[in-house]
């Protein structure tokens, strides 16, 4: 059990940070094109079925973390053979923000800057805010969330005059499988990932609605993300939108006020650096509760430290450039992300259910 408390909507509230986080700057479902709204309402869809089974998962170990969900299901050898894979989907998944973080900040700022210094800078600060604690790391995101959705609806209404509707026309142009293409990536990223959120949701001071703690920051995203890639479609064009690597970026660029004010996508930047910190920090805490569990550590804040720099080291093996990073979330990462986030739980949801009516069998 945890002794770190949270709030119920504290915890609704890092889960719909998490899921908007990546497309306040990248382009979901590229493939569909004109249809990528289409493709995140049904991967919003998809994974409305797998949210519900989340939610029924922490309801049956309210009071466990994902590590202790494990070894009291599996047993303590292949409970921490679980717990160690997802210790490392943690991992992997906390290095690839760290680089699209620091990319990102390379890319569009600090132009000369050494990758490492940029992530040097954005671990401490990671290391820092996990140590103060989780209560302070939700309030300090509960904070910001309200900037970042102010901002963010402002951008796109000062966008709409630049905003061109024939653009997303004409729907179902090139079928129904580069839809479904881009709903299934859309699926296992980021929808999916909300399984990370069981190493946290045990700290939740409500734990009678547990079941429904997904569902709200679900349908919110969708509607946010979905009015995200529509406006982007409708500022860039099709054709500009799917050769971007960020095309919130490239949207507020066009923002101009009166001629005189120009150059506000330093605001949208900063935005989305600090829900990339949040992702970041949620992948990291997840990692350092899996490897106190399996070590059997008294603390998860001792180990911070060297998960985070070892983090950072493979972000800077991992790849050679953006186009590599692109490549690889494009085709690999969808398979692998389905099987960890997707096929894996539902197995563990399986043996939860059995092992639950097997004792209560036994009573």
């Amino acid at each position: 059990m945890s002794n770190e408390k949270i709030l119920y909507k504290q915890g609704r509230m890092l889960i719909f940070i998490y899921l908007i986080s990546a497309y306040l700057m990248f382009g979901p479902a590229v493939e569909a094109r004109q249809d990528g709204w289409i493709s995140v309402i049904l991967g919003a869809l998809l994974s409305l079925p797998l949210f519900i089974m989340y939610g029924k998962m922490l309801s049956l170990y309210p009071e466990d973390n994902l590590f202790q969900m494990l070894h009291k299901v599996f047993g303590k050898v292949f409970g921490k053979f679980l717990s160690f894979i997802y210790v490392f989907h943690s991992i992997v998944l906390s290095s690839l923000i760290i680089y699209s973080i620091t990319t990102f900040i390379n890319k569009v700022g600090l132009f000369n800057t050494p990758q490492i210094m940029i992530c040097v800078i954005l671990g401490a600060l990671c290391i820092w805010i996990i140590k103060e604690g989780l209560v302070v790391f939700c309030d300090w995101s509960q904070f910001f969330i309200r900037i970042i959705i102010a901002s963010v609806l402002i951008f796109w209404i000062l966008l709409i005059p630049v905003m061109k509707f024939d653009n997303l026309r004409p729907c179902f142009y090139y079928g129904f499988k580069p839809i479904y293409k881009g709903a299934i990536s859309v699926l296992s990223f980021p929808f999916s990932e909300a399984f990370l959120f069981f190493s946290i949701l045990n700290s939740v001071d409500d734990k009678k609605n547990l079941k429904k703690i997904f569902i709200k920051p679900l349908v919110f995203s969708c509607v946010f993300i979905t009015f995200a890639t529509a406006i982007n479609i409708m500022i860039l064009g099709v054709d500009n939108y799917t050769i971007a690597y960020y095309p919130a970026y490239e949207s507020t660029k066009r923002l101009e006020l009166g001629g005189i004010i120009q150059r506000l996508e330093i605001i949208s930047s900063i935005v989305f650096i600090i829900t990339q910190f949040i992702e970041l920090s949620i992948c990291l805490i997840c990692a350092c509760k899996g490897i106190k569990e399996i070590f059997n550590i008294k603390d998860y804040k001792i180990v911070i430290f060297p998960t985070t720099l070892f983090c950072i080291n493979i972000s800077l093996m991992s790849f050679e450039s953006i186009m590599e990073f692109t490549e690889f979330n494009e085709n690999i990462w969808p398979n692998y992300s389905i099987f960890m986030q997707v096929v894996i739980p539902i197995i563990i949801f399986i043996f939860m259910i059995v092992k639950k009516n097997h004792f209560s069998r036994l009573n």
